[in-house]
């Protein structure tokens, strides 16, 4: 999705001529923070087109509000509080419509009245977003699509206070790992994407996205909530 090719792995013994051109990244985030702010363009994700076209097809039109459930087994104080979400959807599914990607884990599970998405084919999920009108989740792998992709989000849950988590939700861990201070943005984000850098209350959920709302570079989505879970 940023037009990379797979190449030949290497072996050693490896001619330093060969290694020129290559760089290293660890997963996190922190050097290609200090690189958009010296100046370098970060790559950015795109979907493949018959991911779009087959999203598209599905929306007919729709620019829904995709909500991204982490319902993990692991980490569990990081997974999003269920019954807030569904509480934040109930409020506007009468002025957007409201699709619900479910953990992997969790992926064939219906949820009641609401149309949700299986989330096993990262493709189809990466156009989803892009397509959206905005995805709101916890910090979480999937939302890389969104952080490096050019999908409107608002992002919660980033601190958890809780010294298991010290390493992955902390203000500490945040600054070593993605070089970022609390309230701070992705360098390379536009006005439609932001880290909240608040809890998922259904009354934060709300505030910024009424903030979001009230954005002019905010399009306004086509209403015509769905009923019923479907699969795509």
């Amino acid at each position: 999705m940023v037009g990379a090719v797979n190449e030949p792995d290497l072996h050693e013994p490896i001619p330093r001529e060969r290694l020129r051109r290559y760089c290293e990244y660890p997963y996190t985030a922190n050097l290609l923070v200090d690189a958009a702010r010296a100046g370098f363009e970060i790559p950015r994700l795109r979907p493949p087109e018959w991911a779009l076209d087959y999203v598209r097809r599905y929306l007919q039109g729709e620019r829904p509000v995709v909500i991204t459930l982490r319902e993990s087994r692991s980490q569990q104080a990081r997974n999003s509080r269920l019954n807030e979400w569904i509480k934040f959807a109930e409020t506007i599914q009468k002025d957007f419509p409201v699709l619900i990607v479910r953990d992997t884990h969790t992926a064939n599970w219906p949820l009641g009245k609401w149309r949700t998405r299986a989330s096993t084919d990262s493709s189809i999920r990466a156009a989803l977003y892009h397509l959206s009108f905005c995805n709101l989740a916890v910090s979480n792998g999937p939302n890389t699509f969104c952080q490096y992709g050019r999908a409107p989000y608002l992002l919660f849950k980033q601190l958890i206070d809780d010294v298991a988590l010290r390493y992955q939700a902390s203000e500490w861990s945040w600054w070593r790992m993605q070089r970022l201070r609390k309230g701070e943005q992705w360098p390379w984000s536009s006005p439609l994407q932001r880290l909240t850098w608040k809890d998922d209350s259904h009354e934060n959920i709300a505030e910024e996205f009424a903030t979001f709302c009230a954005m002019p570079q905010a399009a306004t989505p086509r209403v015509s909530p769905g009923v019923g879970p479907t699969y795509i």
